[in-house]
C-alpha cells in the first residue's frame, strides 16, 4: 500500500511539475521576444537616414552607439552592404524572413539562427528610400533558443523534483500512518471484545461486519 501510493504521488507531481516547467519556459521565451522586439524597434529609431554611406565603418559605428548590437546594412537586390560583425557574407539576403516581410510592410521581425556566424539571433529590418536608393538596416540581438532556454532550468528543475520525491516519501509515511492506525486498533478490538465501535464513519461498515462475525462466534 505504501509502495502504490507513493508511486501515485510521485508520477503526479513529477508530471506536473515538468508541465509547469515547460509551460513557464514557453511563456519566459516568448516574453524575452517580446521584449527583445520592442528594444529593437527602440534601438531602429536612433538610426540616422542622413548617413554619407552605408559602409563597414558605419555599420561598426552604428552598432557601437546600440551597446553592440549586430547591424547590417543590404541593398535592394539583397546584397550584403556591411556587416558589424566584421564576417564576409556572400549570400543574397533577399529571401531571409525579416527582409521579405520589411520589403512587403516597411518592417520585418524574424527569429532564427545565423547560417553566417552560427547564432541564434532576433532580427528587426526596416526599408529606408525608395526606387532605386531604396535599401534595408537590419539590427539583431542574440538570444536563446527555447531547447536551450529549457537545457538551462533543467538543473533547477531537477533540484525541485528530487526536493518533490523526499515530500512524497514522507507523505506517504504519515498517510499510510493515520489510515492503516484506525484498521489496526479495529482488529485489535475485534480479538478482544465482542462488539467494536469506531470514531471514524468510513470505517463503519468493517466495524459492523466484524460485530457480525463476533456474533456467530
Amino acid at each position: 500500500m505504501k509502495l502504490r501510493i507513493l508511486l501515485i504521488s510521485v508520477i503526479i507531481t513529477f508530471v506536473g511539475i515538468l508541465a509547469y516547467s515547460f509551460v513557464s519556459t514557453e511563456l519566459y521565451y516568448e516574453s524575452t521576444l517580446a521584449r527583445t522586439r520592442e528594444t529593437l524597434a527602440v534601438y531602429m529609431n536612433v538610426y540616422d537616414e542622413e548617413y554619407s554611406a552605408l559602409g563597414e565603418a558605419e555599420a561598426e559605428a552604428f552598432s557601437q552607439k546600440l551597446g553592440g548590437a549586430r547591424v547590417t546594412f543590404i541593398s535592394a537586390d539583397g546584397t550584403v552592404l556591411a556587416d558589424s560583425e566584421d564576417v564576409e557574407v556572400n549570400e543574397n539576403h533577399l529571401d531571409r524572413d525579416e527582409v521579405v516581410q520589411a520589403a512587403a510592410d516597411g518592417e520585418g521581425y524574424s527569429v532564427r539562427r545565423s547560417s553566417t556566424v552560427g547564432t541564434d539571433y532576433v532580427y528587426y529590418c526596416r526599408a529606408y528610400g525608395s526606387g532605386d536608393g531604396e535599401y534595408f538596416v537590419r539590427i539583431a540581438l542574440p538570444t536563446s533558443s527555447e531547447w536551450a532556454l529549457y537545457a538551462d532550468f533543467l538543473p533547477t528543475v531537477a533540484i525541485y523534483l528530487v526536493i518533490d520525491l523526499l515530500a512524497c516519501v514522507l507523505f506517504t509515511y504519515v498517510a499510510t500512518y493515520f489510515i492503516l492506525r484506525p484498521v489496526e486498533n479495529l482488529t485489535r478490538q475485534a480479538a478482544l471484545s465482542a462488539r467494536i465501535n469506531t470514531r471514524f464513519k468510513e470505517l463503519q461498515p468493517i466495524a459492523e461486519v466484524l460485530n457480525e462475525r463476533n456474533k456467530d462466534i
